[in-house]
């Protein structure tokens, strides 16, 4: 056994004791927290693990010295430990609560409204013309494809989609607390509507994530509806199984993308496809061997400043906007061996490797401990009492993006910032049109 391997293995076991505490720290099993522990192990010291074995890797840090892979899980881990840390200077107590301690609950109720909401944004953001697809299986490898070429003109669409995920969120939302508190239990929409919403995501949108959305948001909130109105909450070994599930849904989602076009033995290329999905670590390894220096940082904070900024600005107000940016950006310089140009994959350079290289080593345990302080505050205000809907759709985004973060660092704050907007708007609509005027008391954000 190397020492990679084993190095590897008392790091899950770290891991999977931080997460075990922190459940038991927040009375909350799908605490963000317990899910960062959880999802850095599948990651980073599980990947690292496979890799060791031979298992395939977009890139195969196999090819470097094991001291490379080495650096990278011990800077990972340090990476990891600052996001977490400050949770051990805090402890929330929910207390039992009523519909109008949460009067959230209240302004949810319209399952079936923004059910279609959802689907209409969703719809008119893919494009309507696509819809055949949906019909046409073996036609669907075409939109991965069409996919890569709208990457230049689809903000528009980037926008209409954070619409339909609003309305997700509250339809999953008025679904779970219904469920919960009125004892209204909704199979139809568990066992088929929603069903049919992931296989939407699967062919039209081509991501494995996308199609991974629904049931997390609705384990997360099943969970907080729970929490909040009944004081019982999902086990650790609960989530830990939903973790597993999740795992192999992602190798099988990635199997099914292909429609038919990955031949071979169906269970390896599941695994292969599983293994595509949390090579973070991987490409980390090479980052630390081309870095030049560890300390400052080789690029002088352009990726984060393109990630809180450059690339949140559409193209139709900035024709000029760099074609290449962001993880493309690190891509293009440190992993030129997966580089095609701005219209090719975009591989994961990781959390920390994006954080040292703007950076540098400090700067990644300062940047992770803020961004890990910004998720304990829209956590903090959506487990208070007269907490408005705002913080619970914002928290639900972040938590549903913890994997994005673990892979690819704070591009998916750039992003956050966008959607909270959007949200925003979406909500006020809702309320100033389609609220009861009787009711338009309740507050809206």
């Amino acid at each position: 056994m190397s020492l990679v391997v084993i190095v590897s293995t008392f790091s899950i076991a770290f891991w999977v004791f931080i997460a075990w505490r922190l459940s038991a720290r927040f009375s909350d099993a799908m605490h963000f927290g317990v899910l960062f522990a959880l999802l850095f192990v599948v990651n980073y010291p599980l990947k690292l693990i496979f890799t060791e074995y031979g298992f395939p890797s977009a890139m195969d840090s196999l090819a470097l010295e094991p001291i490379y892979r080495l650096m990278a899980l011990g800077l990972s881990n340090l990476c990891a430990l600052a996001f977490v840390a400050p949770l051990f200077f805090f402890k929330l107590r929910v207390p039992l609560g009523t519909p109008e301690d949460y009067p959230q609950v209240l302004q949810t109720k319209k399952t079936y409204l923004w059910l279609f909401l959802f689907l209409g944004f969703e719809i008119i953001g893919v494009g309507p013309e696509k819809l055949v697809y949906l019909l046409d299986f073996g036609r669907a490898t075409d939109l991965i494809e069409i996919r890569t070429e709208e990457r230049l003109d689809s903000a528009m669409a980037g926008l209409l989609r954070f619409a339909g995920m609003a309305a997700l969120i509250m339809h999953v939302s008025s679904v779970a607390s219904k469920w919960v508190l009125l004892g209204k239990k909704s199979y139809f929409m568990v066992f088929i509507v929603w069903p049919g919403i992931m296989y939407f995501f699967l062919v039209l949108t081509g991501s494995k994530q996308s199609v991974l959305i629904l049931p997390l948001l609705a384990v997360i909130l099943f969970n907080y509806y729970r929490r909040i109105y009944r004081q019982k909450f999902y086990s650790f070994q609960t989530i830990m199984g939903f973790l597993l599930v999740g795992v192999l849904l992602v190798g099988l989602l990635g199997y099914l993308r292909g429609f038919g076009t990955l031949y071979g033995n169906p269970l390896e290329q599941m695994l292969q496809q599983g293994l595509y999905a949390f090579d973070a670590i991987d490409n980390f390894a090479f980052i630390i061997y081309r870095m030049g220096d560890y300390w400052r940082g080789d690029l002088d904070f352009l990726p984060t400043i393109h990630n809180l900024s450059v690339s949140v600005v559409p193209r139709f107000f900035w024709p000029d906007k760099p074609l290449v940016m962001s993880n493309q950006f690190i891509m293009q310089i440190y992993l030129p061996e997966r580089f095609t140009g701005h219209l090719g994959e975009a591989v994961s350079p990781s959390m920390p490797g994006e954080f040292m290289l703007s950076g540098g080593i400090f700067f990644m345990l300062f940047w992770s401990a803020a961004i890990g302080l910004l998720f304990y505050f829209f956590y903090f205000k959506t487990h208070q009492p007269k907490a408005k809907l705002f913080f619970l759709m914002g928290y639900l985004f972040l938590a549903i993006n913890i994997n994005n973060l673990l892979r690819s660092g704070d591009g998916m704050l750039g992003i956050f910032v966008v959607f909270c907007v959007v949200a925003l708007i979406v909500r006020l609509t809702f309320f100033l049109f389609l609220i009861p005027s009787g009711k338009k008391n309740m507050p809206v954000s």
